[in-house]
């Protein structure tokens, strides 16, 4: 079985049990507030693979196309213009293994757009760069959706990881607390336009975020009051006896998630950020 089969069945399994009788209350967070104003509503996160100690960061729609550098004490280095790029509703940011940075413009309250995509650019060799240009725009739709709007708005994105030269996307329902899986299709000249739906699963919320561990064994996957631990380490197992977990919160409107070593970050639009150290003792309870 291959690590994308065994990715779908594991959201299947936790999708049978939403909390394994922990409160938000027995985590052990560690909270601050972030640094400046200018980063008011942080709308996704991922940590730096030129700059391990960074978090690349930035606002939700309504700012110019920036991204920020923030420490993991919430302290903002820098921000840096991203030039051709235009800041509709950015809602995620995810890199790859090459040191290229992904943000996700699929934000889509409405379900009206036609121009979703994803930018794609090197990440800033120096954190005191003023701008970056992007590689390129990679526009995006999915198979399933037909009107615009649809009769259920299902077709918003906040959530996207790269995970073995694609990537994928988790959808934000409101007619329904489900969330489908999308991925990337990669051709010759680039990845193709149309996504490829692969499932959707009952998550008993909203989806917020997600991301990727750095060596790929975990994946999170952010709600408004949890965090679902996925443990790919038995890769090769056809019958997923891995352990998961899944995390409560009670934080606000959540709407970042990173992973960073082995720490977990999630950050709110009230300007704070939360880091759970060792994160991992989880998935072994």
């Amino acid at each position: 079985m291959n690590r994308i089969s065994i990715l779908i069945l594991s959201l299947v399994i936790v999708s049978c049990s939403r909390f394994t009788g922990i409160t938000p209350q027995d985590i052990p967070w560690n909270e601050t507030m972030i640094s400046s104003l200018d980063l008011s509503e942080c709308s996704g996160m991922v940590s730096g693979i030129k700059h391990e100690s960074v978090i690349w960061t930035h606002n939700d729609s309504g700012d110019k196309p920036r991204i920020f550098a923030m420490n993991n004490r919430g302290e903002i280095l820098n921000d840096i213009f991203i030039v051709d790029a235009q800041h509709i509703d950015w809602e995620d940011i995810c890199r790859d293994t090459n040191g290229n940075l992904y943000i996700s413009d699929m934000g889509n309250n409405g379900n009206k757009r036609t121009d979703l995509g994803v930018y794609s650019l090197p990440e800033p060799s120096a954190l005191t760069l003023d701008s970056v240009e992007i590689s390129a725009f990679h526009p995006f739709q999915y198979p399933d959706q037909k009107e615009f709007p649809p009769e259920q708005n299902n077709f918003d994105c906040e959530g996207i990881f790269w995970y073995e030269g694609d990537l994928y996307f988790l959808t934000k329902h409101r007619a329904d607390t489900y969330t489908k899986l999308y991925h990337t299709r990669t051709t010759s000249s680039g990845y193709d336009p149309v996504l490829v739906l692969i499932d959707s699963l009952d998550v008993g919320q909203m989806v917020t975020a997600a991301d990727i561990s750095d060596d790929g064994t975990v994946m999170g996957v952010l709600t408004y009051d949890a965090v679902l631990l996925f443990d790919f380490t038995s890769v090769t197992s056809p019958t997923l006896n891995a352990p998961r977990y899944t995390l409560p919160i009670e934080f606000g409107q959540c709407e970042a998630l990173c992973f960073n070593a082995d720490t977990l970050f999630i950050s709110n639009e009230d300007g704070y950020i939360r880091r759970l150290n060792g994160y991992r003792r989880f998935l072994n309870q």
